[in-house]
């Protein structure tokens, strides 16, 4: 079904607006005594793009020698990370017949959407000390069409061994989707760049975490363009409705501001995140995405501390035992944080 999917070509079901080109637009079926809203909006949000990707210029730069420039063709605007992986799994794997490769501890919603879209998954322990190392030989040697990854990894809040992923770039034949969704938290450059290498690379991007628009519900996708083609054809219409876009652009427009704002969470995540490292009862402390994940002593014990303080934060994240996903607070509510964790240890 898929590939006939791709293979029809056919615009969006309503095309551009005939208003567009002088015509009375007797077509939509809107309501003409409406209200302000009365419109649908863009059927392509693509209109985004140019903006996101000189917000990213400045955000996100490629590093010298980096590939070439990223061009408003190159990215594909979403609701959200979520539906870029949505899509993904939609228009390039088959039911009952592909299958994907994820790591574990990772995002739990790759296995949930391959499960959704009937395609079978194999799961792939993450190694090393900070969970960060990919089993490359292992990856290779399944039988998937595609391996998904999260880099930095959620919910361990560390980055992937840069040369692990290269090496499986450079030898896997398949889709690599790496869900970027927390790349501005860190100071390398994001995957993106590497498309131009590895046209097998989609990165998956976000709007949400770092840019502070998670009301929004706006992702990217970034790929090669026939990857981007074919999501292109399977993506609903009227993907991004108009004040959203309206909204997305005057934040996106101030690059400066989103900076700063990108700066003070990663001033206070490295605060909180060395705070964390002198209370009892707490042990690893990784902090390289938008939250901080610890490995702790007696779960049972902290948790009910830190609900008695009417505190909440992820207990065991993608059922990763004995650890606590946290996410990064105002300066007065972590200070509270670490008072829970302090008191009565």
């Amino acid at each position: 079904m898929r590939e006939r999917i791709q293979s029809l070509g056919l615009p969006g079901p309503s095309g551009p607006r005939p208003e567009d080109s002088g015509f009375i637009n007797l077509r939509f079926n809107e309501n003409p005594f409406g209200g302000p809203y009365l419109r649908y909006p863009d059927h392509s949000p693509d209109f985004l793009a140019p903006v996101y990707l000189s917000a990213l210029d400045i955000l996100d730069p490629a590093t010298e020698g980096g590939g070439r420039h990223a061009s408003p063709a190159d990215v594909v605007i979403t609701r959200g990370a979520t539906e870029a992986l949505d899509l993904t799994l939609r228009a390039l794997f088959e039911p009952g017949r592909d299958a994907v490769a994820v790591t574990w501890p990772s995002f739990g919603y790759f296995e949930r959407l391959a499960t959704l879209h009937g395609v079978a998954r194999h799961r792939v322990a993450l190694g090393g000390a900070r969970h960060d190392r990919l089993d490359v030989d292992r990856l290779l040697s399944l039988p998937v069409k595609g391996i998904f990854l999260c880099d930095p990894n959620n919910p361990t809040s560390t980055c992937l061994d840069t040369g692990d992923l290269d090496r499986l770039l450079d030898r896997f034949d398949g889709f690599v989707i790496v869900d970027e969704t927390y790349s501005e938290f860190t100071a390398r450059p994001s995957h993106r760049h590497k498309l131009h290498a590895h046209p097998n690379l989609i990165s998956v991007r976000s709007m949400s975490k770092a840019l502070g628009m998670a009301n929004l519900r706006l992702g990217a996708l970034f790929g090669a363009p026939d990857v981007l083609d074919a999501i292109r054809k399977v993506r609903p219409p009227f993907p991004v409705p108009g004040p959203v876009a309206e909204a997305a652009t005057a934040e996106l427009t101030r690059p400066a501001r989103l900076a700063s704002r990108i700066a003070s969470c990663v001033a206070e995540r490295d605060r909180l995140a060395k705070s964390l490292m002198d209370c009892p009862e707490v042990y690893d402390v990784f902090a390289d995405a938008g939250f901080v994940t610890v490995r702790i002593a007696d779960r049972e014990s902290v948790t009910a501390r830190l609900h008695h303080a009417r505190i909440a934060v992820a207990a065991e994240p993608e059922g990763w035992r004995d650890h606590l996903r946290i996410s990064i607070g105002s300066p007065s509510e972590n200070a509270q944080l670490i008072a829970a964790l302090q008191r009565n240890a």
